[in-house]
């Protein structure tokens, strides 16, 4: 019958190896002489903790102190931030907001004839 054990290489000697002890089952661990051993239950339970669902923002959980509120609503730093959020006028911009404006005007002019022009009408459906 063929013998069932493994065939080991460990006949080296590990004893330069820094914090080796002979004791040991398996000399590889010698290398985690001064490593900080965490249980396994706290790095499970580190694991295990809920994930907080897609979109969740803890500035809707915290409320923000009386001097964190009383420097957002600052009346300056609410300009700097509407500055910091609103872009400049370059001529494109403005060649844009000035389309706008006349489409916005043909669109009011229609609807008023539209509304000039079924005045004296009866309406199709009740």
């Amino acid at each position: 019958m063929p013998s069932t054990t493994i065939p080991t290489t460990h006949s080296q000697d590990f004893s330069a190896v820094p914090g080796y002890r002979p004791d040991e089952p398996n000399p590889v661990y010698a290398a985690l002489a001064g490593a900080v051993m965490v249980p396994i239950a706290d790095e499970l339970a580190a694991w295990a903790r809920p994930i907080p669902e897609f979109g969740h923002d803890l500035r809707l959980v915290a409320a923000p102190s009386p001097a964190t509120d009383a420097v957002r609503t600052d009346p300056d730093a609410v300009a700097a931030r509407r500055a910091r959020h609103t872009p400049r006028a370059t001529p494109v911009a403005l060649r844009h907001r000035v389309r706008d404006a006349h489409t916005a005007a043909n669109r009011r002019r229609a609807e008023a004839d539209l509304d000039a022009y079924f005045a004296d009408r009866e309406p199709l459906a009740a």
